[in-house]
């Protein structure tokens, strides 16, 4: 349903080192880029892109919403620890410790968020898709 996600930055530079270390555990790799923006793919489908990281088309000062996020699938638990390991260490910051979260018709679902220096806010979960039913 989604064909790729976008978001603004001011500072390209810095936002495509943070996202290309945080990518890599979910085998998304720097595909295409040039001076205002770069674009991340699967490494088994490269030319399909799904996330990318611009400057304003506008080229107004990109900024956040209000706790607006964008959630990535990872196949397991020791993915979703290893994202957020990354992500910590290269200056993002903790906004939901790893944990399981069994939202309604859901058994398990474990995930974490980080937000990036520009208030990105990225999460990932690890789910068992085993319906639930009273």
């Amino acid at each position: 349903m989604i064909g790729y996600v976008m978001v603004g930055t001011n500072d390209l530079a810095q936002e495509s080192r943070f996202h290309e270390l945080v990518l890599k555990p979910l085998a998304l790799i720097r595909f295409n880029s040039n001076p205002d923006y770069v674009a991340y793919a699967l490494h088994t489908v490269p030319e399909a892109i799904e996330f990318c990281v611009t400057l304003p088309f506008d080229q107004q000062p990109a900024h956040y919403g209000n706790w607006s996020m964008i959630a990535f699938s990872a196949e397991s638990r020791a993915t979703v620890d290893h994202f957020h390991q990354i992500g910590l260490y290269n200056g993002g910051s903790n906004e939901g410790k790893i944990g399981s979260r069994p939202p309604e018709g859901l058994s398990s679902i474990n995930m974490c968020a980080i937000s990036t220096a520009t208030k990105h806010v990225f999460s990932i979960m690890a789910a068992t898709l085993e319906r639930t039913f009273p």
